[in-house]
């Protein structure tokens, strides 16, 4: 009976092959049937898939796009999490030398009760003489305290509500070829509720702010930059060096003074594949430092695959590797690897490095203004682990 099946299958196909005129495979024929007779499957192959490779060049293709996606993703530090991103994407100028600008708004939701609303603008003025950043959002973002250090224990961590705004904006302005100098504005705050958060005031009582405060960071930025596009980067160097100062009397905390620095290196392979490396080295100085203010290890962009916070000090340093294969044109197989460690509380130790492994599948849903989203995992030591969600790079 099985024999009879498989003939009759074998006849089937074969009759089918032979009626071809061209003798393409079946999902061939089946996408050009629909490409020709189905509106819906045309419009949709176009935007999503479809790559009009005489038009790359072209000032004509560098046009304004709207892109909105709903999404649902897992991370160690919101578990499942739902929620819609925008992204609009510009060009100040239409020449072969200004950047694509993007303003782009995620809201988001948690099953851990967390509400998150964010705002990242990224403008190029005409030939890149003038470069405008920020990142701006608004929380009700309840979270693990797992203490200081780099040897917290998942046993000890602490949920706690926290109500939290961010304003981080910088300009930058070309001085010479390839570098920039720039202001930088951070202000932070912060609110634990001594209501909600009974057991975490009684566990740390000694904590410095611990009902929190406000910060305003105001410093300078160093920029080295070479890269040849800004998104799915594939050569070139980027440097970056803040530092910054919020003075007590303005802020309603002690002086503090930051140091954050950024290296990226990326390395073409083949035409289709790139290795990127990347390091960060962020630093906070002052006699007493909040502890929400500390530098926390993990997240979406390095060492991920840690809850965001679970390893926290003064001091961090972060490395990683990436392996990007970008095998057609709106897909790439990604593979990365990190190392991170925080000290200055704590003893630094390199035997405190935390290594991290992960991959992800990256979708470009716009050739010419070079605009990603992608899906990683990633997977820590012991139980670590997430799988993210993001518009852009990790870096």
């Amino acid at each position: 009976m099985n024999k009879v099946l498989l003939v009759c299958i074998l006849v089937f196909f074969q009759s089918t092959r032979s009626q071809a005129q061209d003798n393409q495979g079946f999902i061939i024929r089946l996408h050009q049937r629909m490409y020709q007779n189905n509106k819906a499957y045309h419009f949709l192959y176009k935007k999503l898939w479809e790559v009009d490779t005489t038009k790359l060049d072209s000032s004509l293709y560098k046009k304004s796009e709207f892109f909105a996606l709903p999404y649902i993703t897992y991370s160690p530090e919101t578990k499942f999490k739902f929620g819609l991103a925008g992204i609009y994407s510009y060009y100040t100028h239409k020449d072969s030398i200004t950047r694509v600008s993007t303003q782009s708004l995620r809201i988001s939701y948690s099953t851990t009760n967390q509400a998150k609303m964010e705002y990242s603008p990224d403008i190029w003025t005409k030939n890149n003489k003038i470069h405008l950043t920020g990142y701006i959002y608004g929380e009700s973002f309840p979270f693990y305290f797992y203490g200081i250090g780099n040897n917290t224990q998942d046993s000890n961590k602490l949920l706690i509500q926290s109500k939290q705004f961010l304003v981080d904006v910088e300009a930058e302005k070309e001085l010479i070829k390839r570098f920039r100098l720039g202001l930088t504005l951070r202000i932070l705050g912060n609110n634990f509720n001594y209501n909600s958060n009974a057991a975490f005031f009684q566990k740390y009582p000694g904590l410095y702010a611990q009902k929190g405060g406000a910060v305003y960071f105001t410093g300078i930025s160093l920029v080295y930059d070479t890269r040849d596009l800004i998104n799915f980067t594939t050569k070139g160097t980027y440097l970056r060096l803040n530092p910054a100062i919020s003075l007590q009397g303005i802020s309603n905390l002690n002086t503090l003074t930051t140091v954050n620095f950024s290296g990226i290196q990326f390395i073409p392979i083949t035409k289709k594949s790139t290795l990127g490396i990347n390091l960060v080295a962020n630093t906070i100085i002052g006699n007493q430092v909040p502890f929400f203010l500390l530098n926390q290890l993990g997240g979406s962009s390095i060492e991920r695959g840690y809850y965001s916070g679970q390893y926290r000090d003064k001091s961090m340093l972060e490395g990683q590797v990436e392996f990007r294969y970008h095998f057609i044109p709106r897909l790439a197989l990604v593979g990365f690897l990190s190392e991170g460690s925080t000290w200055g509380l704590q003893a630094f130790s390199f035997s405190e490095f935390k290594p991290s492994a992960g991959g992800g599948i990256h979708y470009v849903f716009s050739i010419p203004n070079q605009l990603t989203f992608r899906l990683d995992y990633g997977k820590g030591i012991q139980k670590s682990h997430g799988f993210y969600f993001e518009l852009a790079e990790a870096f």
